[in-house]
């Protein structure tokens, strides 16, 4: 009987200890795996799988197409995954802090460039000035002297059928982009005050 109690505890301990280690029933750490998967496969340029985070955005033809400009945006992407907060069993807020590229910045060296070239070079085709558009973009985020912003946000992560779902918010995806829906509210207000 005691050789009984003794490998019915020993394999009692063996079964907590590996819901232990898998985060098993911990809502928390599920929603931190699921933060620190889209990073991760944003840092290894594989945008398909970070997708569901980027489907409100834009479409995956429309993220096929850019990909070149994505793998420019997040070359110099750093985050930092702070503290999270239970809301309830199937929703989970965790705080990031984000560097990026400046989109501000970016976005102002570019629409110098793209006016320049505007004036310049009208023989292009459409396609051709689309492509040109995507290059002097590219550019502009490639460039050494191009500065970083940092921006806190929380990530809202739900359970959703049995999986840790990131909900993408603007604030998050601004803070992903590197400031780029304040740079865009930015040139609207621009536009209103003229």
């Amino acid at each position: 009987m005691k050789k009984t109690a003794r490998v019915v505890s020993l394999l009692l301990v063996f079964v907590l200890s590996i819901m232990m280690l898998s985060g098993c029933g911990d809502p928390e750490a599920k929603a931190v795996a699921a933060v620190e998967d889209v990073f991760k496969a944003i840092e290894n340029r594989d945008f398909l799988s970070a997708m569901g985070v980027f489907d409100e955005v834009m479409t995956q033809e429309e993220f096929a197409e850019s990909e070149e400009v994505l793998d420019a945006l997040f070359s110099r992407m750093e985050y930092k995954i702070g503290e999270t907060e239970l809301v309830n069993d199937t929703t989970v807020k965790v705080k990031v802090s984000i560097t990026n590229a400046d989109m501000k910045e970016a976005m102002g060296n570019y629409l110098t460039k793209a006016l320049q070239e505007a004036f310049s070079n009208s023989s292009l085709s459409e396609e051709e000035l689309n492509q040109k558009n995507i290059d002097m973009l590219v550019e502009c985020l490639n460039d050494e002297s191009l500065g970083t912003v940092t921006i806190d946000s929380e990530v809202v992560v739900n359970e959703v059928d049995g999986e840790w779902q990131i909900s993408p918010e603007k604030s998050f995806l601004n803070a992903m982009f590197g400031g780029l829906y304040d740079a865009l509210e930015g040139l609207e207000n621009l536009g209103e005050a003229e």
